[in-house]
């Protein structure tokens, strides 16, 4: 799969639509269908379309889904310590494992001061930076034992989101991309408790 869908996705999910950061991440919504081999039954077209024509404050949709308020969690929190710990807490037990694996990789992140490591955003642009690199083992320690164990939950919630259409529609495409690598490099999912 392509180092490129991964570095979108990643982008969009990471950074608010908003800033400038995420500006060649909308432009280059278009050519998803384009960037990978979906499989035939796929709806990547589709979903890109959805995608380039919502009219919604995507702003607003990125700080209401993502954004914990005031008291609680956010509707749809992009960090994976969320859905592995009891008690739904950030930096946990996973994300000092995934911060373990970045160092044994020599991986460096430049993220916001005091923000968890596996953010799923920066976890995607990451695995972007390895398939480009063409270190599988690393790919797929990545996504067997970091991403993928608890990314189906966040894809789950952000498909059932109410608040827009942009980023239920960007977790279809993230689902699918997801899938298509689980399958392509045949992972073996440990079997985790979620707790989100």
């Amino acid at each position: 799969m392509s180092a490129s869908v991964a570095r979108i996705l990643g982008g969009l999910l990471y950074y608010a639509p908003d800033s400038a950061a995420a500006e060649p991440f909308l432009a280059a919504l278009t050519r998803l269908p384009e960037l990978a081999d979906w499989p035939e039954e796929d709806e990547v077209p589709y979903w890109c379309r959805v995608l380039h024509l919502t009219s919604e404050d995507k702003a607003y949709s990125f700080r209401v889904l993502f954004t914990a308020p005031e008291q609680g969690l956010a509707p749809v929190p992009p960090w994976g310590s969320v859905y592995q710990d009891a008690e739904n807490r950030l930096d946990a037990a996973s994300t000092r494992r995934y911060r373990a694996f970045l160092q044994t990789q020599q991986l460096l992140l430049h993220h916001t001061a005091g923000e968890p490591e596996d953010h799923i955003g920066l976890m995607l642009l990451t695995l972007a930076y390895l398939l480009e690199q063409e270190r599988e083992e690393a790919v797929i320690e990545l996504l067997r034992e970091h991403l993928l164990p608890w990314s189906w939950r966040f894809v789950q919630l952000l498909q059932q989101a109410t608040e827009g259409d942009f980023y239920p529609a960007l977790s279809r495409i993230l689902g699918g991309f997801l899938a298509e690598l689980e399958y392509q490099l045949e992972i073996c999912l440990p079997m985790i408790r979620l707790y989100r």
